[in-house]
């Protein structure tokens, strides 16, 4: 079995002056990420590793999630074709991840990372806010199989 964890990254400054890849979390934002960690630290997933958008705010809420639930931050890796993706994006990441590793944690954006969740979930049109974390168990032992009909969901916060 395979565990894939999606999150949507927290807010991030509204700043016109700022390139969009280059904005920063809020205080609210790290707020945001407080909460939904407490929460979701009583699932006590551990990722073998993590994929992030390369941009500010998605790498910002990947490094703090990983200290929060104490995640090995070495175990992070940017990813700028995650970075305004599109649904065929994300799911190549995730096929393509290597076997090695059974737990895999995308950090992405809207609205890419919603239509993941949505064609695991076999749900329609649900945009997911900020600071969700949707975590599926998958009944594969190979990424490549992955497709709606292996998919569980367990939590979405």
């Amino acid at each position: 079995m395979k565990q894939l964890l999606l999150i949507r990254h927290v807010s991030a400054e509204n700043n016109f002056f700022v390139p969009d890849y280059m904005r920063k979390l809020t205080l609210e934002g790290l707020n945001e990420i407080e909460s939904a960690c407490k929460i979701f630290s009583k699932f006590q997933f551990l990722p073998d590793i993590v994929n992030s958008s390369s941009s500010k705010r998605t790498i910002q809420t990947a490094k703090r999630i990983a200290e929060i639930l104490n995640w090995d931050i070495d175990r992070i890796l940017y990813n700028q074709s995650l970075y305004n993706s599109k649904f065929d994006s994300i799911i190549s990441e995730i096929m393509f991840t290597s076997n090695d590793f059974n737990s895999l944690v995308i950090v992405a954006h809207n609205p890419a990372i919603s239509d993941v969740f949505n064609f695991l979930n076999k749900s329609h049109s649900e945009m997911l806010p900020k600071c969700s974390f949707c975590l599926f168990n998958l009944k594969i032992e190979d990424w490549l199989l992955l497709k709606p009909a292996t998919s569980e969901l367990v939590c979405k916060i």
